[in-house]
């Protein structure tokens, strides 16, 4: 009876804790490390500033990619990935001096002038006779338009890498995912 009592009031304590929030210098509450994470809302518009743009996927992490097309359209460029699986992917893209392979840091070649990592979430490895899946890693060299190149990194914790070069300065970015088949659509601008 002690014992749990005592199991009681530690649980009850750190359930306290993880709720309380840190007040920053400039009186703004600052989320504790404990407390659980937010899922960020989809963002799009100019990332050469170095801003990353994010969303959470929805549905089971079961999604295997099957697909990548890179076309121009009037004043952008479009990628596309393709999934199979249920749900839509989350994601996250932003510039990046220098391109490199999540997991390892391993530098990755890319032609362009600038470089967008892009991450599609909610992802996993297919299976080795799972003709469906697009094999990585792989590259892609656009004939026309402002990709100059993409290079498919592969998949890793649950998050399939892309890297993108560019020519030119990063471009204003608008990504969509969308659901049947679930794709994340990655508009350069235009």
């Amino acid at each position: 009876m002690r014992l749990l009592r005592i199991c009681s009031l530690a649980l009850a304590a750190a359930l306290v804790s993880a709720a309380c929030a840190d007040v920053a210098d400039d009186g703004a509450a600052e989320a504790s490390s404990t407390s659980a994470p937010t899922r960020p809302e989809p963002t799009s518009g100019p990332i050469g500033d170095g801003a990353v743009q994010t969303a959470e996927p929805s549905g089971p992490w079961d999604l295997v990619l099957t697909d990548v097309e890179v076309s121009s359209r009037g004043a952008g460029d479009r990628l596309v990935l393709t999934f199979a699986g249920s749900g839509r992917p989350g994601w996250s893209v932003g510039p990046v001096d220098r391109p490199a392979q999540d997991g390892s840091g391993d530098l990755v070649r890319l032609d362009g002038d600038s470089y967008l990592d892009v991450y599609a979430s909610g992802t996993v490895l297919p299976a080795a006779d799972d003709a469906r899946a697009y094999r990585v890693p792989a590259r892609i060299a656009p004939s026309r338009g402002r990709v100059a190149e993409v290079n498919l990194v592969g998949t890793f914790e649950g998050y399939t890498q892309v890297l993108v070069g560019l020519t030119g300065e990063a471009p204003d970015v608008d990504v969509t995912a969308l659901a049947r088949p679930p794709r994340l659509v990655v508009d350069l601008g235009g």
